[in-house]
């Protein structure tokens, strides 16, 4: 559903033109409509996959709990920033048309995408957080997320609400969450991998001291350099 949305945003945008504020505004309210048609998809989506999750756990659907709709006028502020309100600055930092253009474009997809997929773990994560049943969630990643995504899926299955697992997704990130009933059950994805880099990683940086330098990103730069060296 995210990559839907983007191919129809893709596929729109040239019919923006910079001259027009009318094509624009077209535009963007066109977007509008289909990230809040994806957004809602997804959540139900979700709600099918977290029924179908719960029977194979527990052997009951329970009742899961869609994400609270969007605000559209919310949601079209937000897309017009990312979108005219990107180009706009690039365009005065000596960007070129067709490069600013195309920071807009990258700007409005992820924020766009980001929505639509909201509309999933938000699901999810609701539906765990009113589930007796459940004793939390971990977070799911792409096959190669951010650092950042990737060390926090590298905690497992830890998470007891959403405050607790910050999951505070970023543009283009393609992370999602999965409800855990059983602590011992298989890690999603990667994580296991991410976790043994993590271990490795900050143990090797407290040997050189690269944990006490004293900045709050001690521990995520020390796994970002070994999550990201070249292999070989």
């Amino acid at each position: 559903m995210r990559a839907a949305t983007l191919r129809e945003l893709a596929a729109l945008w040239p019919a923006w033109s910079v001259d027009d504020a009318g094509t624009f505004d077209a535009f963007i309210a066109g977007i509008t409509s289909v990230t809040m048609a994806s957004y809602q998809a997804a959540a139900t989506v979700a709600a099918d996959y977290m029924a179908a999750f719960r029977t194979a756990e527990v052997g009951s659907a329970g009742s899961p709990i869609l994400a609270e709709p969007l605000s559209r006028d919310r949601l079209l502020g937000w897309l017009r920033t990312e979108g005219l309100g990107t180009t706009v600055k690039a365009l005065q930092a000596g960007r070129t048309m067709e490069q600013a253009r195309t920071v807009g474009l990258i700007n409005l997809s992820g924020a766009s995408g980001q929505m639509v997929t909201q509309g999933s773990y938000a699901t999810v994560i609701g539906s765990v957080e009113q589930d007796r049943a459940a004793l939390g969630w971990a977070r799911t990643t792409a096959s190669k997320p951010c650092a950042f995504c990737a060390m926090l899926a590298g905690r497992g299955p830890v998470y007891g609400s959403q405050s607790s697992g910050s999951f505070q997704a970023h543009k283009a990130c393609a992370c999602g969450a999965e409800p855990v009933y059983d602590r011992d059950t298989e890690w999603p994805g990667n994580a296991r991998q991410f976790q043994q880099t993590y271990q490795e990683a900050t143990s090797q940086a407290q040997v050189a001291g690269d944990l006490s330098r004293g900045t709050t990103n001690d521990l995520l730069n020390a796994f970002r350099r070994a999550y990201e060296r070249p292999v070989g």
